[in-house]
């Protein structure tokens, strides 16, 4: 079994960063059930892993909320 892995940045229209959001992945064009969920930290990062059977032509959404 695969691991995704995806880091990023959660920042404002104005660039500010945007801590504490929660991150949801969702396989695409879905918003259930959720795969894997995170919070970004104190500068609007995100990390987030999921295990999964296969990586090729993987195509999943993030949902950010803060």
């Amino acid at each position: 079994m695969a691991n995704l892995l995806m880091q990023g940045y959660a920042y404002t229209s104005a660039g500010v960063a945007i801590p504490s959001a929660t991150v949801n992945l969702y396989d695409r064009n879905t918003t259930t059930p959720v795969r894997a969920t995170t919070t970004t930290d104190a500068n609007g990062l995100l990390t987030i892993s999921h295990a999964t059977s296969h990586i090729r032509g993987l195509v999943h959404g993030i949902n950010i909320t803060s």
